[in-house]
C-alpha cells in the first residue's frame, strides 16, 4: 500500500502523507474492532463513517504519493516494473495472509481445498479484499504510467467522471472474483479499483499541481458529500457500498479532502515518530491487527463471553493497545533482520 513505498528519497518523503495515512490506519483498525465486537446501536454509525472514508481516504493519498514517487519523475519504465512488481508481491502476501487468518479463525474452515481456493483468487475472504484491490493497483499503475505522466487537469478530471460512470455497470454480470477486484461484483463484498479512481485522480491532481487549498477540488468535494447526504435524507438509508453507488463513492470526498487539508497544516515533523511511523508501515499494521482481530475473536466465540457498556469500551482500549503494540513489535523484527542482512 502506499504506507509501504521505499522509493522516495527520505529527503523528499512528505511527512503529512505519512500522518494522513496513520489517521486512517487507527481509524480502520478501530472500525474492525467495533464491527467484530459491536456495541447495539452505539458503534454503527462509527463504523459506516469508517467504511465511507477509509478506502477513499487510501486511494487519495495512494494517488498523491505515487505522483511523487512515480509519476512525477523521469523514472525508468523498467525500473518501475522492478519497484511496483515487488510492491504487488508484498500486497498479496499481505493479503493471503490476512485471507487465510480470516478463512481459520473466524469461518473456522480447516479444508484445504478453500485455502487453495483463496491462493488461487477464485475465493476473497471478509476483511482483507482491500489488501487485494491494492496490490492489483500496481499492474494498473505500471500499464497506464505513460498516460497519466502526460495527462492535465482536464484530463485526469475527464478520467475521474469515466471511473464515476463506471458504478452504473451491471455488476450482477461480473462473476469472475479477479475481474471484481477491478470493477466490483455481486459475488464478493470486493472494493473495485476502477469506481474509486476519481479519488486517486484527485491525489495526483494535488501532488502535480503543489496546491493545498484548491477551490476547484473544494468544490467538487462538498458537492460530492452533499449528494451523498440528499440520498441519505431522501431515501433513509445509506447508499449501496457493496458494490458501490456513485453516491456512496462521492460521500468521502469533503472528509478526505479535510483530511488532506489538516495533515498539510499540521507540522508533520513535529509530530511523535511513531505517528507518522504508522503512515510508514500500513501493511503492516492492517496485517498484524486483522490477525489479532480475528484471533481474538474466535477466542470469544469459543468462551461465548459477551461485553457491553464500560467493560466493553475498557475491552476497545485493551484490543486497540494490543493491535499496535504487536504491529510495532513485528516492525521492529523486521527492521533487525534486515539490518543483519
Amino acid at each position: 500500500m502506499s504506507g509501504d513505498i521505499k522509493d522516495m528519497d527520505i529527503k523528499q518523503r512528505d511527512r503529512s502523507m505519512d500522518l494522513y495515512k496513520a489517521i486512517l490506519v487507527i481509524g480502520m483498525i478501530t472500525g474492525h474492532i467495533v464491527q467484530f465486537f459491536p456495541w447495539e446501536g452505539i458503534t454503527y454509525p462509527y463504523a459506516e463513517y469508517i467504511n465511507l472514508t477509509t478506502y477513499s481516504g487510501f486511494l487519495f493519498v495512494f494517488g498523491y504519493v505515487c505522483y511523487k514517487a512515480y509519476f512525477g519523475r523521469e523514472v525508468p519504465v523498467k525500473t518501475l516494473a522492478v519497484k511496483m512488481g515487488r510492491s504487488f508481491v508484498k500486497t498479496l502476501i499481505a493479503f493471503y495472509i490476512s485471507g487465510l487468518a480470516y478463512t481459520v479463525l473466524i469461518e473456522w474452515n480447516l479444508d484445504w481445498r478453500i485455502w487453495l481456493d483463496v491462493i488461487l483468487l477464485r475465493r476473497i475472504p471478509g476483511y482483507s479484499e482491500f489488501l487485494l484491490s491494492f496490490a492489483f493497483l500496481y499492474p494498473v499503475m505500471l500499464v497506464f504510467t505513460p498516460l497519466i505522466r502526460r495527462a492535465n487537469g482536464v484530463v485526469l478530471m475527464i478520467f475521474a467522471i469515466a471511473s464515476l460512470a463506471m458504478t452504473y455497470i451491471d455488476y450482477s454480470s461480473i462473476t469472475s472474483p479477479l475481474l471484481g477486484v477491478f470493477v466490483g461484483t455481486c459475488s464478493y463484498l470486493a472494493l473495485p479499483i476502477v469506481q474509486y479512481l476519481s479519488l486517486f485522480f484527485a491525489g495526483i491532481y494535488l501532488a502535480r499541481s503543489g496546491k493545498v487549498l484548491d477551490i476547484k477540488i473544494l468544490i467538487a468535494s462538498v458537492a460530492g458529500t452533499a449528494a451523498f447526504l440528499w440520498y441519505l435524507l431522501t431515501h433513509d438509508e445509506l447508499p449501496m457500498r457493496f458494490p458501490p453507488a456513485i453516491w456512496w463513492v462521492t460521500g468521502s470526498y469533503l472528509m478526505v479532502y479535510i483530511y488532506y487539508l489538516i495533515c498539510k497544516k499540521v507540522d508533520a515533523d513535529r509530530i511523535a515518530y511513531h505517528i507518522t511511523d504508522i503512515g510508514e508501515n500500513t501493511i503492516v499494521y492492517l496485517l498484524i491487527s486483522n490477525i489479532t482481530i480475528f484471533y481474538i475473536r474466535r477466542v470469544q466465540a469459543i468462551m461465548d463471553v459477551q461485553l457491553t457498556g464500560l467493560p466493553l469500551i475498557v475491552f476497545y482500549v485493551i484490543m486497540m493497545g494490543l493491535c499496535m503494540s504487536l504491529s510495532r513489535f513485528t516492525i521492529v523484527i523486521i527492521r533487525t533482520l534486515q539490518h543483519e542482512r
